[in-house]
């Protein structure tokens, strides 16, 4: 009897675990698929609403306050919301909004693994402080970043280059001329240096104006004016897509060092003037149009001219605009709602995440469940990477391929000739060709590029998103790249490739081959 009490005792007690184990588990499962869920959708509408659209920004705003309210997202997803939002405030000019809303998504994306994003994120913060020449607390956010954050391995060289520009400019400001062209050709280096991408044209344009500026403060005149005369006619002056950003960083910095070049040479200025204050005034950079009208009625002179009274005008308005503003003690104040926020929602984070805590002991009933899972995930992905170049297998890419709902362009690829390399210096070497080449794709790998190697000595990459119209750039890079790698066994070795892009019913895999064996019949080393 008291052998049968005890299994039934037993039997409950199972019964109860499973039912809390399993609710627990099933919970957590119904959780997990929200937040991939909503993270995508997040994502996408935020990468898709790039523009401030007066008729459609109310719409905007509602849409981010439904995500705000929403309890499956991840921390970089309610970053993400509260910085979008943060920015509508700010182009409808309310900005204790504005920076409440920004506090918000400083604390979020610093709790996710993101830590990129989190970096464009403090320098946008401290651009804006110069924006409104408060140097010194754009100083304050870049040292907090240097210190709090691992900027040493930041993975997307547009972070990386931003932040070395940001340094550039904060050097310029102190005088350091030398030390802040050295930050700029840096920050130039590191978008060379990396994949073709949608901003690449731009950060090199910013980088360029930027050095044209340093080299005008160094004395260097002609230098800059030739820095400038490389940018004349860009496509960059005329860009819709973040417009107010490329007159922040591109179009006002090139007509201010144009005007202080033209200053200089003796030249009417007054058109460059009025270009200056129209985008001024229409992207609300007001602080930086007085400083401007500042320092050429220094440079004119009292001199009784229409030249010099029109310039007067000018400078007479750019204060009426920009009294709202008033410079440093604006900016003290707005940080300071930054900071408060970013405490404020600190502690209602972290209040909610004790109330979770007493879940935990149910979870931790399901451990054995959810590691078993674990393992087994872990045994499924090694079985999808490539036992010698660790990038993606055939297996991993074949799985791909079945479950792509969306375009995407293939990029084939051959090891021109590699027989003759194992036969003339051993498979060992043949191996390290192999290697090498994996390491090359994994530096490329981003959400919109993904390698695989495809079976012996052929490579894939899959392209996405907004790299899949510089399918055959990308490929033209990699051939680049390979081609001038050095081999301690003398040989050269190139490598050939063929591109295509999905269409409705087409095999996009079996065209990138063709056009792989295009290039391998017409002298190898080329993108077909």
């Amino acid at each position: 009897m008291n052998k049968n009490i005890f299994v039934r005792l037993l039997t409950c007690l199972a019964a109860v675990v499973l039912f809390f184990g399993g609710t627990q588990f099933f919970y957590t499962l119904y959780s997990r698929y929200q937040l991939k869920k909503n993270h995508k959708e997040v994502r996408e509408y935020v990468e898709s609403q790039l523009n401030y659209d007066p008729e459609t920004i109310d719409e905007q705003l509602s849409t981010m306050q439904m995500w705000m309210e929403n309890k499956y997202l991840y921390p970089e997803d309610y970053g993400m919301v509260y910085e979008r939002a943060s920015n509508i405030y700010k182009f409808r000019d309310d900005y204790a909004n504005y920076a409440r809303c920004f506090g918000y998504a400083i604390y979020y994306l610093e709790q996710s693994s993101d830590v990129d994003y989190t970096v464009n994120l403090e320098l946008d913060l401290a651009m804006f402080y110069v924006v409104n020449n408060n140097y010194d607390l754009a100083r304050e956010v870049v040292d907090r970043v240097l210190a709090n954050m691992d900027v040493d391995n930041l993975q997307r060289p547009q972070v990386r280059s931003y932040l070395e520009r940001f340094k550039g400019m904060l050097d310029a400001k102190d005088g350091n001329y030398d030390q802040a062209a050295e930050q700029i050709l840096l920050a130039e280096k590191i978008i060379d240096g990396a994949p073709y991408e949608y901003y690449t044209d731009s950060y090199r344009g910013i980088d360029k104006v930027n050095l044209a500026k340093i080299r005008f403060y160094q004395g260097r005149y002609d230098e800059a004016e030739e820095l400038l005369d490389e940018l004349d006619g860009s496509e960059l002056f005329d860009q819709t897509e973040y417009a107010s950003i490329m007159a922040r960083d591109f179009v006002l910095p090139y007509l201010e060092t144009r005007i202080y070049l033209s200053l200089e040479k003796g030249e009417d200025v007054t058109e460059l003037l009025r270009n200056y204050v129209e985008q001024c005034e229409t992207y609300g950079y007001n602080q930086w149009e007085v400083q401007t009208l500042m320092y050429v009625k220094d440079k004119l002179g009292l001199e009784d001219t229409d030249e010099y009274r029109e310039i007067i005008a000018m400078l007479e308005n750019s204060y009426d605009s920009s009294a709202r503003y008033q410079g440093t003690r604006y900016t003290n104040l707005l940080n300071g709602i930054i900071n408060d926020s970013y405490e404020h929602i600190k502690e209602s984070y972290e209040l909610k995440k004790n109330q979770r805590t007493r879940f935990l002991i149910y979870a931790a009933l399901a451990v054995f469940l959810i590691w078993s899972a674990a393992f087994v995930w872990a045994f499924i992905k090694k079985s999808r990477l490539d036992g010698l170049t660790g990038i993606g297998s055939r297996g991993a890419f074949n799985l791909q391929m079945n479950k792509n709902k969306r375009a995407y362009g293939i990029i084939m690829m051959d090891i021109d000739n590699f027989k003759m390399v194992n036969d003339t210096y051993g498979h060992q070497k043949g191996d390290e060709v192999l290697v090498r080449l994996g390491q090359i794709l994994m530096d490329m790998k981003s959400p919109d590029i993904q390698p695989f190697r495809y079976g012996g000595e052929e490579f894939v990459l899959v392209v996405y998103s907004r790299s899949l119209p510089l399918v055959v750039n990308i490929a033209e890079h990699v051939r680049k790249i390979f081609e001038a790698q050095e081999w301690d066994f003398g040989a050269h070795i190139t490598i050939s490739l063929g591109c295509a892009v999905s269409d409705d019913g087409d095999d996009v895999v079996k065209r990138a081959d063709d056009n792989l064996y295009i290039s391998k019949k017409t002298g190898k080393n080329k993108v077909t």
